[in-house]
């Protein structure tokens, strides 16, 4: 998107956004676009696991 960067750290990971608001419409939906992108795009910190390691967990616990 043309007058937003992304900005990586020292280990080449995604840090910060730079966003030129000159370049950006000043609409409000278009910023809250791009933060759906944002966050959208963005990784989640956990680990997945599979439905059935699920069900045995929830097993173990008598929560199943």
């Amino acid at each position: 998107m043309k007058g937003v960067s992304i900005l990586y750290d020292e280990s080449r990971h995604r840090r910060f956004i730079q966003i030129d608001l000159n370049e950006v419409d000043r609409d409000n939906e278009t910023i809250e676009d791009l933060f759906d992108l944002i966050i959208a795009e963005t990784p989640e910190e956990g680990e997945s696991i599979s439905m059935e390691e699920m069900k045995k967990l929830l097993k173990e616990d008598g929560k199943l």
